[in-house]
């Protein structure tokens, strides 16, 4: 996955940040803890590395789309656990 900068030049995808996407993924099927501390370990990383990379390093939109792949499941987890909760024996069919 490249994409062009406007000087023409190529930029190349994080490998952080596709590694933070695929955590954040395992995190929503299947592995709930360590998915997500590898997605927010990984996710901090490609950030930094993005960010010190001058335009030479893409990869925001997986970044963020981590951070919403995270927030779904963390939203998941939450309405499974309380009994109460709206959608409840919706999700739990899936856990």
């Amino acid at each position: 996955m490249t994409e062009q900068t406007h000087s023409n030049q190529e930029q190349i995808t994080s490998a952080w940040s596709i590694i933070s996407l695929i955590s954040g993924i395992a995190n929503f099927i299947g592995f709930p803890f360590w998915g997500a501390l590898l997605a927010l370990i990984t996710g901090y990383v490609a950030k930094s590395e993005i960010e010190k990379g001058h335009g030479r390093i893409g990869g925001e939109r997986l970044a963020r789309l981590q951070e919403l792949v995270a927030a779904a499941a963390r939203l998941w987890e939450m309405a499974a656990a309380e009994p109460g909760a709206a959608g409840a024996e919706w999700c739990a069919g899936f856990l």
